[in-house]
C-alpha cells in the first residue's frame, strides 16, 4: 500500500493543477480620448506606449490602443473614469529645483511693498471685474495679498499664501520688469497646490541658465508606500548615472528646501536634513492614497509630450 500512497502524493500537484479554474477575465468598458490638434508634432506611437506603461503600473488591466485619430482606452467596469482621465491627460513633467529661502529674499519683499505704494500698482494692474485700486491707499499693500509674510526666519521657500481670487493679480505683478528687478535674476515664482482653506502657496525657486534639475528622464521607478508616521507617499528611485547628481544636489542644500514640481505646480517643498547618497526620495504631504497611486503610475510611465483630451 505504501508505494501507491507515495505515487498518489507525487501525482497530487499535477491533478490539482488540472483542476484549477482559469483566471477570471476582468470585464472592461471603453472610454476614448484624442490628441489635441495644436499639439507639437510628436510620435503618437511613443505616446501610446507611455500611456500603456502608466495604466499597467496602475492596475495591470487597462490598455490604450490607437484607432485612427482616436485613442481607445479599456478600463475595468466600475472603474472611476475621472482617475483614468487623469492618468491619460496629465503631462506628468517632474522637475526638482533648488530654492531661495524666504529670509534670502525678505528684503526684496519689503522693496516690493514700497514699489506697490509708489507706483500705485493696485490701479495699474486692475482689470475689468478685478479692481485693486484700494491697495494704493494701504501702507502695507502686499500683506493684503499674501498671508504669512511676518515670519522672516521660517524654513523653506514658501513666500506666502494667496487667495484664489487674487492669484491672477499676483501673477501679473510678478511679470513686471520693475518687480523682477527687485529679486535675484534667476528666481521663479511658482504656485503650489491649493490648501484646505482655499489659499494657494507661492514658492521662490531657482532657475538659472544652463541649470540641469532632476527630471523624468532620470527616474528608474516609483512606488507608493507609507511613511513611519503613517502617511501615504510616493517613493522615487533614480537611474544609476544620476545618483551622484542627487547626492551633490542634496549635499549642497542641507537645511534648505528643494521644490518638487509637477507640471508647473509645487507639490512638495521638503527641507533637506542631510546629503542623500542612495539615489532615492519620497514625495509626501497632504495627499490621499489614491492621489499617490496615480502619481506613481504617471511617473512610471514617463512624461507625456503631447496634449490629450477626453472624447465625450
Amino acid at each position: 500500500m505504501r508505494p501507491r500512497f507515495i505515487l498518489a502524493l507525487l501525482l497530487l500537484p499535477f491533478l490539482w493543477a488540472g483542476c484549477k479554474q482559469p483566471a477570471k477575465k476582468v470585464e472592461t468598458r471603453l472610454i476614448q480620448a484624442c490628441f489635441v490638434s495644436d499639439t507639437e508634432p510628436v510620435s503618437k506611437d511613443s505616446c501610446v506606449s507611455i500611456l500603456n506603461k502608466r495604466l499597467y503600473a496602475y492596475d495591470s488591466v487597462s490598455t490604450v490602443s490607437q484607432n485612427g485619430d482616436t485613442l481607445d482606452i479599456r478600463i475595468p467596469v466600475g472603474g472611476d473614469a475621472s482617475v483614468y482621465t487623469e492618468l491619460v491627460t496629465t503631462p506628468g513633467e517632474l522637475t526638482i529645483y533648488e530654492t531661495y529661502l524666504f529670509k534670502e529674499i525678505y528684503s526684496a519683499v519689503n522693496e516690493l511693498n514700497k514699489l506697490m505704494v509708489s507706483a500705485k500698482l493696485g490701479k495699474a494692474l486692475s482689470i475689468e471685474g478685478q479692481d485693486y485700486s484700494f491697495l494704493d491707499e494701504e501702507e502695507y499693500p502686499i500683506t493684503h495679498l499674501f498671508s504669512g509674510l511676518e515670519y522672516e526666519y521660517r524654513y523653506g521657500a514658501l513666500l506666502g499664501y494667496v487667495a484664489a481670487k487674487d492669484t491672477a493679480f499676483v501673477n501679473r505683478m510678478f511679470q513686471l520688469d520693475g518687480v523682477r528687478a527687485l529679486f535675484p535674476s534667476d528666481v521663479l515664482f511658482c504656485i503650489g497646490r491649493a490648501e484646505k482653506d482655499g489659499l494657494f502657496p507661492y514658492y521662490t525657486i531657482k532657475q538659472p541658465k544652463d541649470y540641469k534639475p532632476i527630471d523624468n528622464s532620470m527616474i528608474a521607478g516609483a512606488k507608493t508606500d507609507f511613511s513611519p508616521q503613517g502617511y501615504c507617499q510616493t517613493c522615487v528611485t533614480l537611474k544609476e548615472p544620476y545618483v551622484s547628481l542627487w547626492a551633490e544636489m542634496t549635499g549642497n542644500n542641507v537645511n534648505k528646501s528643494l521644490s518638487i514640481v509637477i507640471d508647473g505646480i509645487v507639490i512638495s517643498d521638503p527641507i533637506v536634513n542631510s546629503r542623500i547618497d542612495g539615489g532615492a526620495f519620497c514625495i509626501s504631504g497632504n495627499f490621499k492614497q489614491q492621489e499617490m497611486k496615480v502619481l506613481a503610475s504617471v511617473l512610471n510611465g514617463g512624461y507625456l509630450p503631447a496634449r490629450i483630451q477626453m472624447v465625450r
